[in-house]
């Protein structure tokens, strides 16, 4: 190589540099400690900042607040091996919780306190706890409904060239190929009503995002599942668009279902409920009130395949408090209203 060829291609190099110092593609040239400490920079703001999970506002739904919980999402261990040790499942059943709780629509019951109330009604099913003092299937600590899923796909795909640099004969040429990311999700969604222990809806939610940049591959090794750095890439996209569209999807499908509550207590004719102006009640609601007079549930299973009951009466609210609404109660039949009764809207 002769060295005026050599200055050319050093001058090259040198104007490729300085053209590419605004661009994605400065990660191969910069200088490796300021890039470590804009990483440190980078995980410092995911920790003080909170990027809204929800795009668009969910649907009014009338009437009182349902309350629901989110149950942890299958995921399989593939996902797993190659996102460095993520909890697939469980972290986007958190982003569905906090989009949820975002929304303001709805009561929203915590994902560790779901998995233990799931877990004591297990034990009472399978006749391990005092049936009249355990947890009985189908009531999911007060939730209304429980979204289910399953996480199906899950990734990003990286093509393209990135960067390159060549040298044919006396003619010196350059070239920087364009990097493809695509992320992609899909979600299998369950929707069941806890009352009667009934799936209500289920759906499929599949989002692919495509971004197109001058970047060598990305690298999620030190990325927080939800955080801002992640939620950046092609694959966060994909996770917050599938996320938006589940949450837009549940809202319309609760709004069709008709708020329950429970009796907390009954006595010289009024009535106590379990809930209260945080579920969105208000003085001069009217609610019926249903005795359960049979449960069904499967014998080898312990699975609750439907209840029977029977309206009793109705309650006309004359008080609100936080968490807890008082009623009148006019009967329709020579029974009294006790504790567990049901109230429907």
């Amino acid at each position: 190589m002769t060295t005026k060829t050599t200055k050319l291609m050093t001058l090259a190099l040198t104007l490729v540099m300085l053209t590419l110092g605004t661009s994605p593609a400065n990660a191969w040239f910069g200088d490796k400690e300021k890039n470590r400490k804009n990483d440190r920079d980078d995980i410092q703001v995911e920790a003080e900042e909170h990027l809204a999970m929800l795009s668009a506002p969910l649907p009014t739904i009338p009437g009182p607040k349902r309350t629901v919980a989110v149950a942890e999402f299958n995921a399989v261990g593939s996902f797993t091996s190659v996102h460095g040790g993520w909890d697939i499942g469980g972290g986007l059943s958190a982003m569905l919780t906090t989009a949820l709780t975002e929304s303001e629509r709805f009561i929203v019951l915590e994902r560790g306190n779901l998995s233990t109330v799931m877990s004591e009604q297990q034990l009472a099913a399978n006749g391990l706890t005092n049936q009249e003092s355990g947890a009985k299937v189908g009531n999911l600590f007060g939730a209304q409904l429980l979204i289910m899923g399953s996480v199906t796909e899950f990734g990003q795909n990286n093509s393209g060239g990135g960067f390159s640099f060549g040298y044919a004969g006396s003619d010196l040429g350059g070239a920087i190929s364009p990097q493809f990311s695509k992320g992609h999700v899909a979600i299998d969604i369950r929707i069941v009503d806890a009352t009667t222990g009934q799936v209500v809806n289920s759906y499929t939610v599949r989002k692919k995002i495509e971004s197109k940049a001058l970047a060598g591959n990305i690298n999620f090794k030190g990325f927080s599942f939800g955080g801002n750095k992640f939620n950046s890439t092609p694959l966060g996209e994909a996770c917050r668009e599938a996320i938006n569209e589940v949450a837009q999807k549940f809202a319309t499908q609760a709004a069709a279902v008709k708020w329950t509550g429970r009796v907390v207590d009954a006595e010289l004719g009024e009535v106590y409920l379990n809930a209260g102006s945080n579920s969105n009640i208000h003085v001069g609601d009217s609610f019926k009130v249903y005795r359960i007079t049979k449960t069904l549930t499967d014998p080898t299973t312990g699975e609750l395949l439907g209840q029977r009951k029977r309206q009793i009466g109705t309650i006309e609210i004359t008080e609100v408090q936080e968490k807890l609404a008082i009623g009148e109660f006019h009967k329709h039949m020579n029974v009294e209203p006790q504790r567990n009764d049901l109230v429907i809207e």
